[in-house]
């Protein structure tokens, strides 16, 4: 692995409750692990941040990089089997999906009386007026939104935002194809120091 985004690859590398080695991500991404195994690591990455980079890491190393001997780079149908995995797994997990870690479970909000963060989103969106709108947590709230495409590719992020809404650069969605659909998620800090964070959501590109 002598190539600067491998080994970005493997530097970033931090071990982790029940987490894979790279090699074996490097693998499952390329499409050469079995169905059952690449899904189990699919749901782990989805609530791991360090996986979720690793993922993303290889994902790019291996569309920039030519095959090396010691991890092979995967046939385009190998590309298409795993893509088909990935995006069965994650329907599935969609309840779990977040790219980056969750807030500590003591500044989660709780209570009856205090209101989560939903969508004010419709189901689709044009690409060029794509207004991702939630539910305000309170005065002086502010918000952080993850973006993503259903193999956790990012498409856009955000954070510090004082409003609550995100329109996605057109240009992020350029060559996102129309009727795929688009992950999102937000964390609200309210003004006493409380996080709280949305399940996911799903828009479609008209």
């Amino acid at each position: 692995m002598s190539d600067p985004l491998i080994g970005a690859f493997q530097e970033n590398r931090e071990h982790g409750q029940g987490c894979a080695s790279p090699e074996e991500i490097w693998r499952a991404v390329a499409g050469l692990e079995g169905q059952d195994r690449t899904a189990v690591l699919v749901d782990h990455s989805i609530g791991c941040g360090d996986c979720a980079r690793l993922w993303r890491l290889a994902r790019q190393a291996q569309a920039e990089s030519a095959p090396t001997p010691v991890v092979p780079i995967p046939h385009a149908a190998n590309r298409r089997r795993w893509a088909v995995v990935a995006g069965a797994s994650l329907a599935a997990a969609a309840a779990l999906l977040f790219l980056v870690q969750r807030p500590p479970a003591e500044n989660t909000l709780r209570g009856p009386a205090e209101e989560g963060i939903t969508s004010k989103t419709g189901p689709e969106l044009p690409r060029d007026a794509f207004l991702l709108r939630w539910t305000p947590q309170g005065p002086a709230a502010t918000y952080r939104i993850q973006v993503t495409l259903p193999d956790l590719t990012e498409v856009d992020s955000a954070d510090a935002l004082t409003t609550p809404e995100r329109l996605v650069p057109a240009p992020a969605l350029e060559r996102v194809p129309s009727g795929s659909e688009i992950l999102w998620r937000v964390e609200a800090k309210r003004a006493d120091g409380r996080s709280v964070t949305s399940p996911p959501f799903q828009t479609r590109v008209k």
